[in-house]
């Protein structure tokens, strides 16, 4: 059985610490070499620890990881001034979600060796981060709750929108954000976005939320999904 418990106790207590059976969601993390957060709905029966990472079993189901990860000492600066204009960009222009993906995107980039940040202007990083994650979410979209154009969204930023479109081409190319990662996508947007859904049974495409629910376990466990549909709400 990998459901063994396997936390030591500093860990045990941050559970205990981002747990609360009185909200619908909780937020559970092993503190390890990468922190692996997860976001969870229900009450738990059994927490597991394998390979340094924290993992969940039934009745909940896993709606989404996001790995926060420790930023390098020697990224740290550079990490904390492209926050400084990430940040409050954010909260003024779009959402807490935006931001969540934003500061993963910058996350990610500061633990590239070497680190791409290392060289240009920290505006123009910061400006290929947001319309890299803004793009990808179909913030050009009027459709969408949070929509603007490319020129709207780095205008406050300073930045050319050729020069932060130019940006965001190389972060989406070094990152691997498209559509198909739900790593990329805004958490309430995950199961309204068809394009994660899909996956190939028998050579033809299918959306995995009508597969039965052995199949859909099985889809999860080996990422083709965000989290298995037929356990939402138990």
């Amino acid at each position: 059985m990998i459901f063994k418990t396997a936390l030591s106790p500093q860990e045990s207590s941050k559970i205990r610490e981002f747990s609360d059976p009185g909200k619908e969601w909780n937020r559970f993390f092993c503190n390890r070499r990468n922190h692996n957060i997860f976001y969870i709905k229900g009450n738990f029966s059994c927490v597991f620890a394998r390979k340094g990472i924290l993992g969940v079993y039934s009745p909940f189901y896993l709606i989404r990881e996001v790995t926060d990860m420790a930023v390098p000492k020697t990224m740290q600066a550079k990490y904390d001034e492209l926050a400084a204009i990430i940040e409050p960009y954010c909260d003024e222009y779009l959402s807490e979600e935006y931001k969540t993906l934003c500061t993963h995107a910058l996350e990610k980039l500061c633990r590239k060796r070497p680190s791409p940040l290392t060289s240009g202007r920290a505006r123009t990083w910061a400006a290929g981060i947001i319309y890299a994650v803004a793009q990808n979410n179909f913030i050009f979209d009027k459709s969408q709750p949070i929509h603007m154009t490319a020129e709207e969204l780095v205008e406050p930023l300073g930045v050319a929108k050729t020069t932060a479109a130019s940006k965001a081409a190389e972060i989406r190319k070094m990152l691997k954000i498209d559509h198909f990662n739900s790593e990329w996508v805004l958490a309430s947007d995950i199961e309204k976005n068809p394009m994660l859904w899909y996956v190939e049974v028998n050579g033809l495409a299918v959306d995995a939320r009508m597969l039965p629910l052995e199949m859909q376990i099985e889809c999860a466990r080996r990422g083709l999904i965000p989290y298995v549909p037929g356990l939402k709400g138990e």
